[in-house]
């Protein structure tokens, strides 16, 4: 059986792209709110019977660009351990991936603020972003793990809620970096975060007793 893509196959996947592309051109400049499908049409350059043949709107269009990113941003992270090196370096070098994967498209924090507060208005961008936070974690975990049976770690861990610390603090940071872009700056930050979840991954209870 041959593997080989077919000219119609490619064909559907190049637009598939350039809709995905253009949706995330049209989010960027007018915001997800107010971003309308007919916008990403003219935008993409296709026929509304191809866009909705692989959408069935702006949601599920937002949704794998987001799943995109938070894969990406996986990708980086996981590759960043190194099974040599002591649990702070790992945990810096998470981080500065995690911060790379951001700075490679800075219009990406922007989009991604405006749609956590259109996911507290809505419930179906809510389910959105919750899968998305679901899968950024479960990952995130994964790379506990491998520290784990890397023998990086001295102790059993929680991976799971090391993940939610270090999706809280990364994201907290994220925040401030964008309401105060001139206050904060995140690569004078990754040393203290780092610590912090150091200190989670290192210590008795999981910090709870020093």
């Amino acid at each position: 059986m041959s593997l080989r893509t077919t000219l119609p196959q490619r064909r559907k996947l190049e637009t598939r792209r350039r809709i995905l592309d253009a949706a995330y051109r049209v989010f960027v400049r007018s915001g997800y709110g107010a971003a309308s499908v007919d916008e990403i049409i003219a935008e993409a350059d296709v026929s509304k019977g191809a866009l909705y043949h692989h959408f069935r709107g702006k949601d599920e269009m937002f949704r794998e660009i987001l799943g995109e990113h938070v894969r990406r941003c996986a990708e980086q992270m996981t590759g960043a351990i190194d099974r040599d090196a002591s649990i702070r370096a790992n945990v810096e070098s998470v981080l500065r991936a995690s911060w790379e994967t951001v700075k490679s498209d800075p219009v990406w924090p922007a989009l991604q603020m405006e749609f956590w507060a259109h996911a507290t208005r809505d419930e179906h961008a809510r389910r959105i972003l919750a899968e998305s936070m679901t899968t950024c974690r479960r990952l995130l975990a994964g790379s506990v793990e491998a520290l784990n049976e890397a023998g990086v770690l001295t102790r059993p861990v929680d991976a799971d809620t090391a993940a939610r610390l270090f999706i809280g603090v990364n994201d907290g940071i994220l925040l401030q970096w964008q309401v105060q872009p001139d206050d904060v700056d995140p690569d004078a930050l990754l040393a203290p975060m780092a610590d912090m979840i150091t200190f989670f991954l290192t210590c008795d209870d999981g910090g709870a007793k020093r």
